[in-house]
């Protein structure tokens, strides 16, 4: 299962430094607008023209209603923002924009930061598409320099907004853990965010008491509430039976992956798992869906361990899974000076006894959110 823990709103915190920070009132009232219209990444995209009509008639019963709200007012106000309110980079208009914001409040040193501007305002296309020896030569400074220049502005935050955005921290709790006991594996099922579900002993008493004073409609009532409360708990436990079978299932089929530290998983769809525990596929499905289980190794959502086969040179069938693993192993491991290409990536993996071609490796090598071959490149 999947826990979502709060945080406190961006735009309550911006509000917060914004009354905090001493300027005028008018100016206040001008950066609570621009703060309310900031979209879920921090930046102010707004057109100024409406923002200003909006200004104009929400000052009517406040201390502004006779003053009128110029562009003035407006940038002052968003200057304010982008300037002093954190996190850095918050309430820019576009992506550069927002950089630059970072870069200004930066701490590093003023070449760096001199020439990392210079980057961003002349050369943000060679900077996206990674061609260094082009701004190098452009900027008249050597490859060391472009590298510590790319890397300052790597770590710099597109996305103000998500700084400190309520959309939540996720953290996985495990629904199962797995122990090894000999050549065995014990299922714990984990209860521990899950509620303990019973009917209270008085409703259980009204139930069960046929000589009781109520009136026939709300002995109707409280027959048809308990029935329907212990159908709903009977299915709780009903759906933690058929996980643990599913788990027991998955185990038997894939010891070999559990036995040796989460490696070598082989290819399994739902409906074997199905056939074992006799019940339908889409059973199995509902099951496992948003499941986790935690072994020796990890946290592995349940629907990870069903795959599709893939080939080797040897006419064995091996999980795509464990592909994309090698796949990555391999992009991890290659001359970041000159990253292999998918073709190249197709080769090494035929040699590691995959057989799988450039599209698949394009495929493969997307659904683990690794770049293509030139975006991947660094100076080294």
């Amino acid at each position: 299962m999947v826990i979502s823990e709060d945080n406190k709103s961006l735009k309550d915190s911006l509000l917060l430094q914004l009354h905090l920070s001493g300027i005028n009132e008018k100016l206040i009232f001008t950066g609570e607008e621009i703060i309310w219209s900031l979209n879920d990444e921090g930046y102010f995209t707004d057109d100024e023209d409406d923002l200003l009509k909006d200004l104009n008639i929400k000052k009517a019963g406040t201390a502004f209603k006779d003053e009128d709200f110029s562009f003035a007012d407006l940038n002052e106000s968003l200057s304010y923002i982008q300037r002093k309110l954190d996190p850095p980079g918050i309430a820019a208009r576009n992506l550069k924009e927002c950089l630059l914001i970072q870069i200004e409040r930066s701490d590093k040193d003023a070449e760096i930061k001199k020439l990392s501007e210079e980057v961003l305002k002349n050369h943000f296309e060679e900077l996206r598409l990674k061609k260094y020896e082009k701004i190098s030569k452009d900027l008249n400074i050597d490859l060391p320099k472009v590298k510590e220049i790319f890397d300052f502005i790597h770590k710099l935050n597109p996305k103000p907004g998500y700084a400190d955005e309520i959309a939540s921290n996720e953290y996985i709790i495990p629904d199962l853990t797995l122990k090894k006991a000999g050549d065995r594996y014990e299922i714990i099922l984990n209860d521990r965010y899950t509620p303990s579900l019973r009917i209270s002993k008085t409703y259980r008493d009204l139930y069960s008491n046929k000589k009781n004073n109520l009136d026939r409609d709300t002995k109707d009532y409280i027959i048809s509430n308990f029935n329907k409360a212990k159908w709903f708990i009977d299915a709780i436990n009903s759906r933690r039976e058929t996980l643990m079978k599913i788990m027991e299932a998955i185990i038997e089929k894939q010891k070999y992956f559990f036995d040796n530290s989460d490696s070598g998983l082989k290819p399994m769809y739902e409906k074997d798992i199905a056939e074992d525990i006799r019940m339908d596929s889409s059973t199995v499905s509902r099951a496992v869906r948003g499941k986790y289980v935690q072994t020796d190794s990890g946290i592995h959502e349940l629907r990870s361990f069903f795959t599709t086969p893939l080939a080797t040179n040897e006419g064995e069938d091996v999980s795509n899974k464990e592909a994309k693993i090698k796949l990555k192993e391999l992009i991890d491991a290659e001359d970041k000076s000159k990253p292999l290409s998918d073709e190249e990536l197709s080769a090494e993996m035929n040699k590691l006894g995959y057989k799988i071609a450039r599209r698949t490796v394009a495929k493969y090598r997307e659904a683990i959110n690794l770049p293509i071959a030139k975006l991947r490149r660094e100076i080294q």
